[in-house]
Order: structure tokens, then sequence, then C-alpha cells
């Protein structure tokens, strides 16, 4: 009968502290930063050994930054022991999984560290090493201020407590190390989409390679001493080519006031606005679009969606965001990849016949390149001759994809007046083209 009654007390202890350790490792294992769970390590460690007083962590290849004492008085030994060469941290990250001290008052093997610490009211210590694998991450201290505070079971409880710590600390770098990764990628990503921006541009202006394009990024940026997404960007932003000259001989970075001013115009349905931006960035944008694309199909639908975008939901535009430059070139790349996507959706409901057909069909053909550079170049030309209101008319028509009754209702012209424009324009250009 006795034994019985015994036995009850000893199974809900055991239960009771089966549940502590549990409820620890939960909160040992919270999602956060490895500083956040250094914190949580000391401040659990005081809480969960009975007879602890302070604790804190010396590291191993832990940051400074990272510690989290609980006290000053914790943080100045840790740093004492540093500079001694010894203690029970260094013990610890020596090897020593557990190392305990009764009294530090009559023990010697720390002739300089332990007569300090118990100066300062300190007298048992309890250190662990902290590992996960064959991995010291660093040592856990439990100091208490009255000698053999910590009897076997405080020591055990402290080594189950360790073991928890360990795991979580090694869970936390892990995840810190992920996200370290993702952000690192992430940053290649927005990297990679800037430079292949500066890249299309400099191809469509200059009319070279991709790879004469990044040559001459490449080289800018060594001679400037200055990062190539920089120099990449500065190309976006402001038309400047890595040599200092600018498109066209204008300096486009001092025009970005009336570039927002723009965006604010055609936002409230200037059309003259609308022609103007189109003007500015046209070539820039077809330079992206090409790059992405890696062939001129599908440019000329690229670029259409991208200026009715801007027509359609310039209010959106958001100048913290990001300058006007870059919001285009990055509809531009977006509209781009769509365009992709799609003709990918569309070739995989091909037949497998209409494939090979497509396929054999779109052979290379070196001369035809040439040939249709040179045409989109005569095309070029020929718009550069029209006049700004014949010009003014097509693009409405074109780019933004109005009616002639709708262009006249925004110029505010009759509609036999517009009619006449597109005749005249596509009259001319006819002629240019014809006598070219």
């Amino acid at each position: 009968m006795n034994s019985t009654q015994e036995s009850g007390p000893v199974q809900d202890s055991a239960a009771g502290l089966a549940r502590h350790f549990a409820d620890t490792a939960r909160l040992l294992l919270l999602p956060g930063t490895v500083a956040q769970t250094l914190q949580r390590i000391v401040a659990l460690s005081v809480a969960s050994i009975e007879g602890c007083d302070e604790s804190g962590l010396c590291e191993s290849i832990l940051d400074n930054g990272d510690l989290a004492p609980s006290s000053p008085l914790i943080a100045e030994l840790d740093r004492r022991q540093t500079s001694f060469g010894e203690g029970p941290c260094i013990d610890a990250l020596g090897g020593l999984d557990c190392v305990y001290v009764n009294d530090l008052t009559d023990d010697g093997r720390w002739p300089r560290f332990g007569p300090l610490a118990a100066q300062a009211g300190l007298r048992s210590v309890l250190a662990y090493r902290l590992f996960a694998g064959d991995e010291t991450l660093g040592a856990l201290q439990l100091y208490a201020r009255l000698p053999a505070a910590f009897n076997a079971t405080d020591r055990a409880q402290g080594l189950i407590f360790a073991a928890h710590a360990g795991m979580a600390l090694g869970v936390a770098r892990a995840q810190a190390t992920e996200r370290g990764r993702t952000d690192h990628l992430q940053t290649a990503l927005i990297s990679r989409e800037i430079i292949g921006q500066a890249q299309g541009i400099l191809m469509e202006r200059e009319r070279i390679t991709a790879e004469q394009a990044f040559d001459l990024l490449r080289r800018s940026s060594q001679h400037l001493n200055r990062r190539l997404r920089d120099v990449a960007q500065e190309l976006i932003d402001t038309g400047n080519d890595p040599t200092g000259t600018t498109v066209a001989g204008h300096d486009l970075g001092s025009s970005e006031r009336d570039d927002v001013a723009l965006i604010e115009a055609i936002a409230g349905g200037d059309h003259h606005a609308f022609v103007e931006l189109h003007g500015r960035y046209l070539s820039r944008c077809v330079g992206v679009a090409r790059h992405v694309l890696a062939q001129d199909d599908g440019v000329a639908d690229v670029i259409q969606s991208v200026f009715l975008d801007v027509w359609r939901r310039a209010a959106r535009y958001d100048p913290a965001l990001g300058s006007v430059a870059t919001w285009l070139l990055a509809l531009t790349h977006h509209r781009a990849v769509d365009y992709i996507r799609r003709e990918d959706r569309h070739r995989s409901r091909r037949s497998p016949a209409d494939r090979l057909s497509n396929q054999a069909s779109a052979e290379v053909d070196p001369a035809g390149e040439v040939l249709r550079a040179a045409e989109q170049q005569r095309v070029a030309a020929a718009l550069a001759t029209l006049t700004l209101k014949q010009r003014e008319v097509l693009v409405l028509s074109y780019y933004g994809g109005h009616t002639q009754r709708q262009i006249a209702d925004l110029l505010d012209t009759p509609l036999g007046t517009v009619k006449s424009r597109a005749r005249d324009g596509l009259r001319h250009l006819r002629e240019q083209l014809t006598s070219a």
C-alpha cells in the first residue's frame, strides 16, 4: 500500500518534468532570427533550471552582436574569459559537454577568472557546450550566487535543456542562411533584369549584339569603378550611355520632372503628352522588348500593349517607386514575358504536324534577318519625316487603339480632318518607302 502511494507522486513529478521540457522545446523552436533565439535560450534557462540566477552565451562562430547575456555583469565576465583565455566558457568550447564548479572561491582551475567571478558575487557555475551534429555553436553558462547551487538533478535538467537549445540554435542559423541565400538570389534576379534592360537600350541605339552591349557595360563599370548594376540603372534612368553621352544629344536625366508631368497629363487624358512620351521612349522600349524576345517577331505587339497600358493606367504610376524610365522599361519587360508565355501556350495546343511545319518554316535565314533589320530602319526613318499632326493621329490609332472618331473627339478636330491626316500620313509613308 505504501509502495503504491509513493509511486504516485514520483510519476506525477516525472510527467510534470516531461511536460515542462516539451513546452520549453516548443518555445525554443519558435520562428525568429538568430538573435531572438539566443535571447529565448538565456531567458528560458534562468526560468527552467532550479537555482540559476544569471545566464549567458559565449561565442564560437556567433557574432558578438548576437550574444544575449542576462545582465551586464555576465557580458563583462564573457569578455574577461576571452581576454584571459580561461573559464567555463573556454572549457566548454574546447570540447567538454558539461563543466561544473561547486564553489568558485576554492576552485583552482581558473586562477584569474575564478576569483573575479566570486568577487562579483557568483559562487556556482554550470556550463554546457551547444552543438548541432559535430559543429560547436557556442556555450551556455548558468551562474548562481550560492555555493553548491546545482545538484545532480539540476545538472541533468541542464543537459537536456542544452540539447534543445543547441537544436533550436542550429535551426535558427540554418533558416538565417536560407533567408540570406533567398535575398541574394532576389537581388541577383533584379540586377539581371536591370542589366538586361540596359543591354536592350544599347542594342537598339548602337545596333550591336547582346554580347557587345554587355561588354560595353562591363568595361564602363571597371573604368568608372562602379557596380555594373549601378551603371546599367543610370543608363535606364537618364539615357546617358556609360561614356557620358546622351540619347540623340538630349540630356534625358534633366527631363525627369518633365517625364512625371507627362504621365500626370496622360492620366488626365492629354493626347499631346502621350505622343511626346511615346516619341521619347519608343526606341528604348523596343530595345528591351527585342532583348527579351530575342527576335523581331512580336516586338510590335509588345510595344503596342505597353503604350496602351500607359494610356489607360497612367494614374497608377507612383514616382516614389522609381523613375518613369524604370517604370516603362519594366512594363515592357513584363509584357514581353507575357507574350512569350502566350506563344508557348499557343504552340502547346498545336498538333504535332503543325509544330513540325512551323519549325521547318522558322529556319533562320541570315539574309532575311538582315533585310528585315534594314526594313525596320527604313520605316523608322520614314516615320520621322511625318508632320507632328500626322504622326499624332497614327500613334493614337495604332498604339492608342482609338478609332478615327475617338481621335477626332480627343483632338477636338473634325472627323474629316483626322481622316485626311491619317490618309496623307499613310500616303507619305508609302512614298518614302517606295522611293528609298
